[in-house]
């Protein structure tokens, strides 16, 4: 492929898919700081400017890499937000389990009480707990009721299994 067509390829990946790198560069350079911008800007902007350079005389170029770069920074964002979104999903969900009852310790053992009558500092008794197409150890429900709003302080707690 002629230099002049790779540059104009390697041209509208690298100013408009790229320009949120250029940007971010600029705000970090204005900051005195650098980031994960910076350093996509610098690698891929030295890369085009090299190639463009090496395409007068029909020397050899490097447009591919510099877009290349780009291309798998971005796809790599792109998979990054989507597993954030998954996983902020799942954790909504495991919020959102509660079971009708706990066990809590009082002065004289084990009660049964309402979950929504606890309070964050109580000691609950760990079981097993099973909930609909879920099947939580131990360890995991410790987790699930932290998130309920339930502080379980591990080191006064003995796990028992049922």
């Amino acid at each position: 492929m002629s230099p002049l067509v790779q540059l104009l390829l390697a041209s509208v990946v690298q100013f408009y898919s790229g320009w949120r790198f250029l940007s971010g560069a600029y705000r970090a350079f204005r900051n005195r700081t650098a980031n994960m911008d910076t350093l996509v800007t610098l690698g891929t902007t030295s890369t085009f400017l090299y190639s463009a350079y090496a395409a007068l005389p029909r020397d050899c170029t490097f447009f591919e890499a510099s877009a290349a770069v780009i291309t798998f920074v971005l796809a790599g964002r792109y998979v990054e937000t989507r597993m954030k979104l998954k996983t902020g999903d799942a954790v909504r969900k495991l919020a959102q389990m509660t079971l009708p009852k706990a066990r809590v310790k009082t002065c004289g053992g084990f009660a049964e009480v309402d979950s929504a009558q606890m309070e964050p500092g109580q000691l609950v008794e760990m079981r097993e707990l099973f909930y609909p197409a879920l099947y939580l150890k131990p360890e995991l429900a410790g987790m699930a009721m932290t998130l309920s709003n339930i502080t379980v302080t591990a080191n006064a707690l003995r796990l028992r299994r049922a």
